[in-house]
C-alpha cells in the first residue's frame, strides 16, 4: 500500500495488542526485505505511522464505551464493526478527526473482516449489538 500511495498520502496503522511498538520495527524489516531501492525504502518508510492508543486494553479486550461505539457506527452508516479489530480502528479514526488530528483529509478505513467474533461478544454480554434488539 505504502508503494502505491501518493507521496503526500499517509498510512496510519491502530495494532490492537497492547505494548505492540514492535509492530513499526516489523513493517520496517518486510520493506527493507523487499524493496532494494534505497529512496523507495525512505518514502515508503515515512508514509508510514500507527497510533498505539486505540488497543482499548489489548486483543480480544473491549468494554462498554467501544460497543457503544459500534452500536452508533451501525446506526448511523449501517456497517457492522467488530470489537477485535475494526471497531477499535473506526473508533481511533473518530477519536483523531474530533480532537483535529486529521483534518481536511480524506480517509480511507480498510474494514479487515473480524465479523465472526461479534457472535462470541453477544453471548457473553447477553445482548445483540445491532439491529432492534441491540
Amino acid at each position: 500500500m505504502s508503494l502505491a500511495a501518493a507521496p503526500e498520502n499517509k498510512l496510519l496503522g491502530f495494532p490492537v495488542l497492547k505494548g505492540a511498538h514492535f509492530v513499526k520495527d516489523d513493517v520496517d524489516q518486510q520493506l527493507e526485505w523487499w524493496i532494494d531501492d534505497e529512496e523507495t525504502l525512505g518514502c515508503c518508510k515515512q508514509k508510514i505511522d500507527f497510533n498505539f492508543d486505540f488497543h482499548g486494553g489489548g486483543y480480544g479486550k473491549y468494554d462498554k464505551e467501544l460497543l457503544g461505539f459500534m452500536r452508533g457506527f451501525y446506526e448511523t452508516h449501517g456497517i457492522r464493526l467488530d470489537p477485535i479489530y475494526t471497531g477499535k480502528l473506526m473508533a481511533g479514526i473518530y477519536h483523531l478527526v474530533g480532537q483535529g488530528q486529521i483534518a481536511g483529509a480524506r480517509v480511507l478505513a480498510v474494514h479487515t473482516g473480524g465479523l465472526q467474533g461479534i457472535a462470541g461478544v453477544e453471548l457473553k454480554t447477553g445482548r445483540k449489538l445491532f439491529g432492534p434488539q441491540a
